[in-house]
């Protein structure tokens, strides 16, 4: 019994699987292509939603209600559209 395979024949056929679903190679690559965009969108909200208000209250010195204020009328514009 040796150290366990991290990248083992079946392993690396699952991986393989996951990124290549479709038949079609130009499919697959807009797949990945789409699935990536989507993750660094969701990191760039996170990180927006989390230092935002940070900056406008330590830099532009805004209060928290109005800080609150100006969140709620872009989220419901972002609804709204």
């Amino acid at each position: 019994r040796g150290a366990p395979q991290v990248f083992s024949a079946t392993g690396s056929s699952k991986l393989k699987a996951l990124i290549t679903p479709f038949n079609d190679p130009q499919a697959n690559r807009k797949m990945l292509s789409l699935a990536t965009a989507q993750m660094l969108c969701s990191v760039a909200t996170l990180i927006h939603d989390t230092y935002l208000p940070v900056y406008m209250s330590d830099v532009l010195g805004m209060s928290n209600s109005k800080i609150g204020n100006l969140q709620a009328i872009a989220l419901f514009l972002s609804k709204a559209s």
